[in-house]
């Protein structure tokens, strides 16, 4: 299953995007931005194959998102729907390796085409994606506390990568950049004026590389108190309770962090440790368990209720709850004599 991040700041036309993907067959929407910032900071933490967008969005753009991903040679198609027949908006997006460019108003039949004509592309980009998600698992990992085998799975992630030194160079160099940025954005005011590693033309041996990754193990290792560690646990536990309270909201990964005075990865890192799960995930969860109360309710229409908890297309209400329920809302109501 091809999991696919749609940027789009009008609702009613990502919700209609967001509803041909989410029917259309070997492909799942996993976020819904309103602009490219949004987008940007989702992406680096659910690493989607496929990401949708618009052109014309506030904060940043379609064509800054899409220029963000091929600068970061991320291994994810894009697809650019626009409303402007302008030739300049489609250099721009062929500059920057956009796979399909589609107007305004989209067309139901064009937009799954065009999926399906990036298939074979998106099956080659899978294995990128393991490595992807070797790299947010350490990062993860790392934000719990008392871990004694984290400088061995650094070295293993290392090493997993230096595999791809010879075969696959852009690979290589962009996933030790991606570590070494998220990593350092972790720790914040206290990385101030680090160099960045790892730029064209600079050549690092494997050992020095190593012992570019340990000397930042051992300033996490340093900084990482139990105070802070509690203060991030009190941190969290407000944030649940304003998820509990808010669910109905179209709650951004840039609100939430923002409100906790973290930045997104950090956020991110912090929650899932506390949690257990993403942010999305999460509010999920307590949609869910609001939908299986208002179920009971026989008067209740179904799609009424997909509304009063904050949804806004049927096909991905209905996946969700079967992948929470493992039945669907009729069948979770004719269980119960409704």
């Amino acid at each position: 299953m091809f999991q696919v991040l749609v940027a789009e700041d009008e609702i009613w036309i990502r919700k209609m995007i967001v509803d041909i993907i989410e029917t259309t067959e070997g492909f799942q929407v996993v976020g819904e931005a309103r602009n490219g910032q949004e987008a940007w900071d989702m992406l680096q933490e659910l690493w989607p194959t496929l990401v949708v967008t618009d052109i014309m969005m506030p904060q940043r753009d379609g064509l800054w998102l899409v220029e963000q991903i091929a600068e970061k040679k991320l291994p994810m198609e894009t697809i650019i729907i626009s409303g402007y027949d302008k030739f300049q908006y489609a250099q721009q997006a062929m500059k920057y390796k956009v796979s399909e460019y589609l107007l305004k108003p989209v067309k139901e039949q064009e937009l799954r085409e065009a999926m399906q004509r990036l298939y074979a592309r998106l099956e080659d980009n899978d294995k990128w994606h393991l490595y992807l998600l070797k790299v947010q698992s350490f990062l993860e990992e790392l934000a719990s506390k008392d871990q004694p085998d984290l400088r061995q799975h650094l070295h293993q992630l290392l090493h997993s990568v230096f595999a791809l030194r010879e075969t696959y160079p852009a690979y290589y160099t962009a996933l030790l950049r991606l570590l070494y940025t998220k990593w350092t954005e972790r720790l914040g005011k206290g990385m101030a004026g680090t160099s960045q590693p790892f730029q064209s033309g600079e050549e690092l041996t494997e050992e020095q590389i190593v012992a570019r990754f340990d000397e930042l193990l051992n300033h996490s290792l340093q900084t990482q108190s139990s105070d802070s560690y509690q203060l991030d646990k009190k941190v969290i536990r407000e944030a649940c309770a304003y998820l509990e309270q808010h669910y109905r909201k179209n709650i951004s990964l840039t609100e939430m962090a923002e409100r906790c005075h973290m930045s997104v990865s950090h956020f991110c890192n912090v929650f899932k440790r506390q949690t257990g799960m993403t942010l999305i995930n999460y509010i999920n969860k307590v949609r869910m368990e609001k939908v299986k109360e208002l179920l009971l309710e026989p008067d209740l229409k179904i799609y009424d209720i997909a509304d009063l908890v904050g949804y806004t297309t049927m096909s991905y209400f209905n996946r969700i709850f079967k992948e929470t329920e493992g039945v669907s809302p009729n069948e979770f109501r004719k269980a119960r004599g409704i």
